[in-house]
């Protein structure tokens, strides 16, 4: 996150615009194919080993579903990756590694688990053709490899102000252009300002406050830091 603000912030202090897509895959942990995966493991020379350690985590895995008493009949589990489990978000990132590869230069894609970003300093309207294509090519490469895209969660955003138009990106369908989004956590504006974050955690500060005053009726110093303290710790980052 430091580093894409970091970027940012510096194309902004240049005069110049960024335009930013948020791609968001479509259930990732659960689509990931094994078959593909293995072979994807054997570019990184784990050795056959450790390949054949990590297939037999994989593969063999059988489900079925009861629901209101009835079950169904066992499935085998062809593709995902364990959720909860060390080697699943490990597993995963070394399967869309290789993302960036078909990235053009001046394009820069960062990846965080399965929350992706590409963003590209606008100078012209080339520009903006450019990342066009740098997400027909991202989208390409997903495809292959067997993960989509969210259409309705993939958005556009430009930050900072040009007079060159915005791009009407395309992926699976047209990305929706926004004024904000959050990114890991953090609320980003087109302006960079972090106003709008700003104020959803004083607010979600004040409803925890506000609970409180209204629930305990004796409250001092100490309590009211060990009650805070135990509500941060539910829901990080309300409090600073």
């Amino acid at each position: 996150m430091l580093q894409v603000l970091n970027k940012w912030t510096e194309a902004l202090d240049e005069g110049l615009a960024v335009d930013v897509a948020y791609c968001d895959f479509m259930k990732v942990f659960d689509k990931v194919p094994h078959q593909k995966l293995l072979e994807k493991l054997k570019i990184f020379n784990l050795g056959p080993g450790n390949i054949g350690w990590i297939k037999s985590f994989l593969c063999g895995r059988q489900q079925r579903v009861t629901v209101n008493g009835e079950t169904s009949s066992w499935r085998s589990v062809t593709s995902g990756v364990p959720q909860g489990s060390l080697l699943g978000p490990l597993l995963f990132g070394m399967y869309i590694n290789d993302l960036p590869e078909v990235i053009s230069d001046e394009s820069q894609l960062f990846l965080y688990a399965d929350d992706t970003k590409i963003f590209r300093k606008i100078k012209d309207i080339g520009e903006c053709r450019k990342l066009q294509d740098d997400l027909t090519a991202l989208k390409d490469r997903s495809n292959k490899w067997l993960l989509k895209f969210h259409p309705d969660k993939c958005k556009s955003m430009r930050i900072g102000k040009t007079e060159i138009p915005s791009g009407d990106y395309v992926m699976e369908q047209r990305l929706t252009l926004t004024n904000s989004e959050k990114d890991l956590g953090v609320t980003i504006d087109k302006d960079l300002s972090f106003e709008k974050h700003i104020s959803e955690k004083v607010n979600s500060a004040n409803r925890i406050v506000g609970l409180i005053r209204r629930t305990i009726s004796y409250l001092n110093e100490k309590v009211f830091r060990q009650l805070t303290d135990e509500a941060t710790d539910e829901e990080p980052g309300l409090i600073g």
